[in-house]
């Protein structure tokens, strides 16, 4: 073999070489050397390293937000099924007067809260307006729609009454108001009871019934003492 010859092959063999590398120096051929692939698998793992928290913190704050309202549905699930609530206020008028402002619907209807806050209620009196027996019924944009009934009648002692609201929820409650003599005038005690549905116990988790409600109670009462008390 001539000199020639080798001097050929090695210079056949370092082309080939130069080849091979230029193909290494392609991003994604096979022939990618590895410190390169080395370099982007590290980038890859300081980025998903620098989006963790970020995560974390969202998963942290969706998990406190869902014990939050499962604990609140708990919660209005093991409260009382049933309500009541009353309020009192001492009268100076004889019994006979603050009988007749209770236990005749069309005067019950001067003074009565849920009656003055919708003034522009329609009210159907029934055929019988005073004593048991005696019914109204009501519809507005305030005050919903429903039905009152006297359900008792006790002559200066006693009024009770069946309440049916339809609008804007249907349920049933009772009402009762008890007039007791004092010295100086008359004891009026107005309570109310009824079913707590679960919805109702939901919603008096964030407000307080007696508060709302009591606070009605007593400026009906306070407008029934202001009437009563005319000469």
């Amino acid at each position: 073999m001539s000199a020639e010859a080798p001097n050929a092959s090695f210079l056949a063999i370092d082309a080939g070489c130069a080849r091979i590398a230029a193909l290494g120096n392609i991003n994604g051929s096979p022939f990618q050397p590895f410190n390169n692939r080395a370099s982007t698998h590290e980038a890859r793992q300081t980025k998903n390293k620098a989006s963790n928290p970020e995560q974390h913190m969202l998963k942290l704050i969706l998990l406190i937000v869902g014990s939050g309202i499962a604990g609140v549905l708990i919660y209005a699930a093991f409260k009382p099924t049933t309500f009541a609530l009353e309020r009192s206020t001492v009268i100076a008028a004889d019994p006979q007067r603050v009988f007749a402002l209770i236990n005749d619907l069309r005067q019950f209807n001067r003074w009565n809260p849920f009656a003055q806050q919708d003034p522009v209620d329609t009210v159907h009196y029934e055929a019988l307006t005073q004593g048991r027996g005696a019914a109204f019924s009501w519809d507005g944009p305030k005050a919903g729609a429903g039905r009152i009934e006297v359900s008792e009648s006790v002559a200066l002692q006693r009024v009770a009454m069946s309440l049916e609201f339809k609008k804007p929820m249907n349920m049933r409650n009772e009402a009762v108001f008890l007039l007791n003599p004092e010295q100086g005038g008359t004891k009026v005690t107005w309570r109310m009871s009824g079913p707590m549905p679960y919805l109702n116990r939901l919603v008096t988790t964030f407000f307080d019934m007696d508060k709302m409600v009591g606070s009605q109670f007593e400026q009906g009462l306070a407008a029934l003492k202001s009437l009563a008390e005319q000469p």
